[in-house]
């Protein structure tokens, strides 16, 4: 990280100095060729959903992760709402999430046909507080639905312990 914030922006100070959201002039600089080469690739054999592609960024990326499987979706609302899925969220039940999100955790929530309960932020970070997540259980409760913002992790140990507690299980949304 020191190597990063001492490299973006070496005119600014320190105080000021910022890490750019995305250079994709640098990025074409550094990358153009194979990502030219691999768009080509793709639409000169005119397959890309469920392509070889797709089947090796899974199976790198499940390497990566250290687990037997990683599927491609098209969204992070497709991966949530997928989660939920897999988790037993069905029509009717509830899926407690944090207040301070995009409309998309939401929607995945929607998606699966059960119905989103806001928790509380805590005011300090702008996260889910897993006190006010935890205060909101019923016996509807099926999932809970913690998201990282802005580069800011949630407590997962506290939702480890809910889950432990109750048997609810949790579904990161890391898409923001």
């Amino acid at each position: 990280m020191a190597t990063e914030r001492a490299t973006a922006n070496p005119g600014q100070s320190a105080a000021t100095r910022t890490i750019p959201f995305g250079d994709l002039a640098r990025e074409r600089a550094e990358l153009g060729a194979e990502l030219t080469a691999a768009v080509d690739g793709v639409l000169t054999r005119g397959w890309f959903v469920l392509g070889p592609e797709v089947e090796a960024f899974e199976r790198e990326f499940a390497a990566y992760c250290g687990c037997a499987h990683a599927i491609g979706v098209a969204s992070g609302t497709d991966a949530v709402m997928l989660a939920l899925v897999a988790a037993g969220v069905q029509p009717g039940d509830e899926v407690i999430t944090t207040a301070h999100t995009a409309i998309a955790t939401a929607m995945a929530i929607a998606l699966t046909g059960a119905t989103p309960v806001l928790a509380d932020v805590d005011p300090t970070h702008g996260l889910i507080d897993p006190t006010s997540a935890a205060a909101l259980i019923t016996d509807r409760t099926t999932a809970i639905v913690p998201v990282h913002l802005y580069g800011q992790p949630v407590n997962v140990s506290a939702f480890e312990r809910i889950t432990r507690d109750t048997g609810i299980p949790f579904v990161e949304d890391c898409a923001q």
